[in-house]
């Protein structure tokens, strides 16, 4: 697996004019509760992704064609062999834009999904599973800053670009280990990786519940 996550910081709103040509690359969608990730929200190909245990291949007439693995042979391994490079890519940024303005301090945080810079060569409940946690711990990180900024006083408000940078550390850190200990499940459960990914869940789970207040990434505070 590998997860890149992509942190942008600017002190104020900023507006992007949209070019009139569509961009494929440019395609993408905010974290919601009630969204998760989909095998269709991988849409990154590679030409050389045509070997029968892959989850996509080219037909003759040179139009991709997926396939969602059957779940008996998660447990198998067998369908990982021989894949190089990372098994799925996450293309996920956090935008965390904020604007003071003397007495009063408004925000719009929030964590996006590039699908057309994602990608699953292997496409299995597990990995998908994998892939939505790390997308979920990228909304934690979001919470935790939206609630510094909500808690801001006079005293404090300097502080936020020093506080977004450490708790970016912070949940990097997390996504480090949770791949290590995925890792070593995959490897360890010849290539099943719900032991590690259903423990993790529950942990992101209850820290995402336990920071609801603070699950809409717009706001305004009054400094006082």
């Amino acid at each position: 697996m590998k997860f890149v996550f992509i942190f942008i910081l600017t002190s104020c709103f900023t507006v992007k004019i949209k070019s009139q040509i569509y961009d494929k690359s440019t395609s993408k969608f905010s974290w919601e509760k009630t969204r998760k990730l989909s095998y269709s929200d991988y849409k990154l190909r590679y030409a050389e992704d045509t070997n029968g245990y892959l989850a996509a291949y080219i037909l003759p007439s040179g139009e991709w064609r997926d396939t969602v693995l059957p779940s008996f042979f998660i447990d198998t391994g067998f369908l990982y062999h021989g894949v190089s490079d990372s098994i799925a890519h996450s293309e996920v940024v956090l935008n965390p834009y904020y604007e003071i303005k003397k007495n009063t301090i408004k925000y719009n945080i929030y964590v996006e999904f590039y699908p057309y810079k994602s990608y699953m060569r292997v496409r299995t409940p597990d990995i998908l599973m994998h892939e939505q946690i790390h997308f979920n711990m990228v909304e934690l990180f979001a919470r935790k800053v939206r609630k510094y900024i909500n808690n801001c006083t006079i005293n404090n408000i300097d502080s936020i670009p020093i506080i977004i940078a450490y708790y970016n550390d912070e949940q990097m850190n997390k996504q480090n280990s949770f791949d290590m200990d995925a890792w070593a499940d995959f490897y360890d459960n010849v290539g099943n990786l719900y032991h590690s990914d259903s423990l993790w869940k529950r942990i992101v789970d209850k820290q995402l519940d336990s920071f609801r207040k603070y699950e809409k990434a717009q706001g305004t505070v009054i400094i006082k």
